[in-house]
């Protein structure tokens, strides 16, 4: 009986360390603490009806801040068993983040023109609050590679993933509020308050393709040789986000924790 029972042992340390092909997919949530985005300039002129002179406003949006709510993430992959420490993987994920606010400090510069004068009209300065009902989807596709420790059932993992993030910011309904809104002319300056500008129905996807790193680490139990279940958490940093139209992000994190279920071939 003590044999049986260790050669049953034996077998099982065999399958925990051996090689070969598994599939993996794991999900749970994520958020995303603060996207930073650059500053973004706007420029626009209206002629005035019946005159030479055009009214032109210049903006500056300083201070972009996307401050998402907690989401939501899936993945699925493959991978290969080297040996009973290293293994390489290639994954593909969706992640979902509600939108949650948007801050920025916003100045504008009021100038009217006739071509060869140009005049002063003011400027406004406040700092902006947006609220959207849109979201930020990601597709992550990765190759990782994972150091774990398979000389028992229990096995604690620590891996690295480099790919691409294509990533779109999906805004919808859009309501905007100005704090502490300014008016300045000639050195004289009038505080307007806080004030509600309503909402908007923008319905715009911007899409970027950027760079993603990841860092992930957790353990894995053998449920039995073809099954293992587990926990990870992950944070992945992504650089290099432009939407276009002066929209772009140099770096930003995704922190998250995740169930897995693994299988063996």
């Amino acid at each position: 009986m003590v044999t049986a029972v260790f050669g049953q042992d034996l077998g099982e340390r065999g399958n925990i360390g051996a090689s070969g092909f598994y599939a993996y997919t794991e999900a749970g949530g994520q958020y995303i603490p603060n996207i930073p985005l650059s500053d973004i300039k706007i420029s626009t002129s209206d002629p005035v009806l019946g005159t030479n002179y055009k009214v032109n406003f210049d903006t500056q949006f300083q201070n972009n801040n996307i401050s998402p709510n907690i989401g939501y993430n899936a993945i699925g992959g493959f991978g290969y068993q080297i040996n009973k420490n290293f293994s390489l993987e290639i994954e593909c994920g969706y992640q979902s983040s509600p939108f949650g606010s948007t801050t920025t400090t916003g100045n504008t510069t009021i100038t009217v023109t006739d071509g060869i004068n140009t005049f002063n009209a003011g400027s406004f300065t406040g700092d902006y609050t947006l609220k959207s009902s849109g979201n930020i989807t990601q597709i992550p596709i990765l190759m990782n590679f994972v150091i774990q420790n398979r000389d028992d059932r229990f096995m604690p993992f620590a891996g690295i993933g480099l790919g691409v993030c294509p990533t779109t910011l999906n805004t919808k309904t859009t309501q905007i509020t100005s704090d502490n809104t300014t008016f300045s002319l000639q050195g004289t300056s009038v505080n307007l308050g806080s004030v509600d500008l309503g909402s908007v129905e923008l319905g715009n996807s911007q899409t970027s393709y950027p760079f993603m790193f990841k860092l992930k680490a957790g353990f894995d139990y053998q449920i039995s040789p073809a099954f293992d279940f587990g926990l990870r958490a992950f944070c992945s940093g992504i650089t290099g986000s432009d939407f276009g139209s002066g929209v772009s992000s140099e770096l930003y994190a995704v922190i998250g924790l995740n169930g897995s279920l693994k299988f063996r071939f």
